[in-house]
């Protein structure tokens, strides 16, 4: 039998477009406390006709790969959306049996549209969120530690799978502390699930300290001209449709393949930025994954798990108050969220 290669969690893992089913390597060779679980992708639209476990299925386990079929294997998560029944069976499954289930009746997913699951491994369970929401814990149920296979299959097409760390943030709060402070409460990241294009945010707060604001959708086909993310001066207006300084713009353009980065001030544009450090991705009827995370001297571009380009500021950074979207791209989850 043929030892498996596995791949380092010292940089994130990114998988693009497996084809289903897929069965692959945890990072490391086993799963970690600490590691989430990036998933992006996008439903048929027959799932709603097909009502059987087979419309997605994933499970992290130990053994072969699953969809072979052979040996069953012990499985410390599974996770199968039932559509039709709209419930969200999880379980897990060792020593040849499967345990109780726990059914989630609330059901985030719809056929033909985008989703994003995170799965988070945590040292007393996962948790799950689904664009941008937290769904569901599945305590562990024995250990988690020696699974070492990610397997996923259905009726959808998986763009993006991404292995990597995250921080814990662990919570100082007692019970006889529990109000929130303010300094708390701006901590809080800020979703917006399912926005309307053109989609505008106004918040004069926003970039006065650094920011990280991370856009996932769907870049529309046919593809008509482009799809830009400002970070504007609107001063404060919410009425204002043109900007006269815009201090960092991104404009994708994918039928020229560009993705031009630019700087509007006192209402006059600066030179053109294009170059990039990755491939070209953002092709029409793609889903990707943005983040545009705001430091002191420089903006860090990173497209679907990979650092793009970074932009540095040609004006101060704290006259940015609002965030706006528009072009030929349809928008699943805005999360915005103080570094």
């Amino acid at each position: 039998m043929t030892t498996p290669i596995y791949p380092s969690l010292n940089d994130d893992t990114v998988v693009h477009n497996p084809i289903l089913p897929t069965c692959l390597p945890i990072p490391n060779g086993r799963l970690e406390s600490g590691t989430q679980i990036t998933i992006m992708g996008k439903f048929h639209e027959e799932v709603n006709y097909m009502h059987d476990y087979r419309n997605f299925r994933l499970d992290l386990f130990l053994g072969d790969c699953e969809h072979i079929r052979g040996q069953q294997s012990d499985i410390a998560f599974h996770f199968n959306p039932r559509f039709g029944e709209d419930s969200v069976v999880m379980n897990s499954f060792q020593s040849g049996r499967w345990d109780n289930e726990i059914i989630e009746e609330e059901f985030p997913f719809e056929s033909g549209k985008t989703f994003c699951l995170i799965l988070k491994v945590k040292n007393d369970g996962f948790e799950i969120i689904v664009d941008g929401e937290v769904f569901a814990f599945f305590p562990h149920r024995y250990n988690f530690n020696i699974i070492s296979r990610l397997h996923i299959e259905g009726r959808l097409k998986i763009d993006i799978i991404k292995f990597e760390k995250y921080e814990e943030i662990e919570s100082s709060s007692t019970s006889e502390d529990s109000e929130e402070s303010d300094e708390d409460v701006d901590e809080r990241p800020i979703y917006f699930n399912d926005p309307e294009i053109p989609f505008f945010y106004l918040n004069p707060e926003l970039f006065s300290r650094p920011c990280r604001v991370n856009i996932s959708g769907m870049i529309e086909q046919p593809f008509d001209e482009y799809f830009a993310i400002n970070f504007a001066d609107s001063q404060g207006n919410e009425e204002q449709e043109e900007f006269t300084d815009i201090p960092i713009h991104l404009s994708i353009r994918a039928n020229q393949r560009k993705i031009i980065r630019n700087a509007l001030i006192n209402d006059e544009w600066g030179p053109e930025e294009t170059f990039l450090n990755e491939p070209f991705g953002l092709y029409p009827g793609t889903i990707f994954n943005i983040t545009v995370a705001t430091y002191e001297e420089k903006a860090v571009i990173h497209i679907n798990g990979r650092h793009a380009f970074d932009f540095l500021y040609r004006t101060a950074l704290d006259e940015i108050d609002s965030i706006e979207i528009n072009g030929s791209v349809v928008i699943n989850t805005i999360r915005i969220q103080p570094i």
